[in-house]
């Protein structure tokens, strides 16, 4: 797992306006620790954070939950949470739980624009 901080102006109490985590593997109880680690740093450094998901195959009930208290704490903190990428596996963890995934998250199609 790696960050990538991209900066633009500054909006609020001298942090960046967004942060981006990429994330290349599977979300799980293994890798949920390392990721709210890294969650819990960028909305320290950053007004809004996005996680990247690359060739995510799997995702249990840990990582879901770690996902949904990260959006409930952006909401609570006026902060973006967003989520981009292969998210297909979060969408089907949160069917297996009876969630709609739509509901609880603000994710965006990425495009080429975004790539680059």
């Amino acid at each position: 797992m790696a960050i990538t901080i991209q900066e633009q102006k500054n909006s609020r109490q001298n942090k960046k306006d967004f942060g981006i985590i990429r994330h290349d593997a599977p979300l799980t109880a293994t890798e949920v620790t390392d990721l709210k680690a890294l969650l819990t740093r960028q909305f320290e450094l950053t007004h809004d954070v996005i996680v990247e998901f690359t060739g995510l195959t799997d995702c249990d009930t840990l990582g879901l939950q770690l996902l949904l208290s990260a959006s409930k704490s952006a909401k609570a903190g006026n902060s973006r949470f967003e989520l981009r990428g292969d998210i297909e596996a979060l969408q089907l963890a949160a069917q297996r739980i009876g969630l709609s995934f739509e509901d609880y998250f603000n994710c965006a199609a990425q495009t080429e624009a975004d790539q680059s």
